[in-house]
């Protein structure tokens, strides 16, 4: 950064990320770009990293959509819109007709027409005492001299439902984590206090259980945090030409993930200015973590593939939850 200039807190591009539509086709134009021959970085795709999504603007891609749940046959998916958060306006969708429904109920209620993505339902979440889990994790990014980007993660922590997971439910309460959902849950009022987890308590969970869910122990800050490292490295080198645009400039992103029973990492969406209110608990230290704590210094990127595989680093177990 420049000495003496102001630093402002919002990066120029960042719709590439935190748009819903754009996302997928951000991670899909990287899987193009010339292969990352760092050591310790896999080459990742975008359906590595997302669960299979669609981007659902015109008749032609929702025809792709359809074909694509035909041969399918009984699978779930999530329907979102593209411009809202907090839970709002997301659809579940298990039958072609619960999905040309969708669109029907916008041109009977004469509500404007929205841009959807679907997402394909992971169906076989690892789940924590029952309850279906996600992480919001924090990434933060800084646009410096010479064009480079510097990136810093925070590991987060776990948001829980109220009540147990079930699969055959069309209860959202059950299917999404974020608390402006859980809020709306009868069963809120009484389980506050266990809808976040921080991450040295997931660790303890999954090591007191790691014979019964099949998972190394340790794996929450281990191998769990190895994956999205790399899926925030991966994200990061796909949209550095257009961060790295401003010197100055910073932003912090909320970032979704979600855990299959496999142990295997998906990226959901990412947020920008992600809600930093403190109401339950486990989520100060959490916070206080990101204000007081230092976050550890990653290599500066000279070019989008460089050094990837150590672009985002994760501040120690111990540190995190003082």
């Amino acid at each position: 950064m420049r000495p003496g200039q102001h630093i402002i807190s919002r990066l120029p591009g960042t719709r590439c990320l935190t748009n819903k539509l754009l996302l997928p086709e951000t991670l899909r134009a990287q899987d193009a770009a010339p292969q990352c021959r760092c050591r310790d970085h896999p080459r990742l795709t975008a359906d590595a990293v997302l669960p299979a999504t669609f981007v659902l603007r015109t008749a032609m891609q929702r025809l792709q959509f359809l074909r694509r749940m035909s041969s399918e046959s009984g699978s779930l998916w999530i329907c979102k819109p593209a411009t809202l958060n907090r839970g709002e306006g997301i659809k579940l969708v298990r039958a072609e007709l619960d999905f040309r429904n969708l669109f029907n109920d916008e041109r009977t209620n004469g509500e404007p027409r929205r841009d959807w993505v679907i997402q394909k339902y992971i169906e076989r979440p690892l789940l924590l005492a029952g309850k279906k889990f996600d992480l919001r994790v924090y990434l933060l990014v800084l646009a410096t001299l010479n064009l480079n980007c510097l990136a810093f993660y925070h590991p987060g922590y776990a948001r829980l439902t109220c009540r147990d997971f079930d699969l055959k439910s069309d209860d959202l309460c059950l299917h999404l984590t974020n608390q402006a959902v859980q809020q709306k849950d009868s069963a809120y009022d009484a389980a506050r206090e266990e809808t976040i987890w921080s991450i040295d308590r997931l660790n303890c969970h999954i090591n007191e259980h790691c014979e019964q869910l099949g998972l190394d122990k340790d794996f929450a800050i281990s191998g769990m945090q190895v994956s999205i490292r790399q899926a925030l490295a991966h994200l990061v080198a796909a949209t550095r030409p257009k961060l790295a645009t401003a010197c100055g400039c910073f932003e912090l992103f909320g970032c979704d993930f979600l855990v299959e029973e496999s142990g295997k990492v998906w990226l959901l969406e990412l947020n920008s200015t992600p809600a930093l209110a403190c109401t339950t608990p486990p989520r100060k230290p959490s916070y206080l973590a990101l204000s007081t704590k230092p976050w550890p210094s990653p290599p500066r990127l000279s070019t989008a593939c460089s050094a990837v595989s150590q672009f985002c680093h994760c501040p120690d177990s111990k540190r995190n939850s003082s």
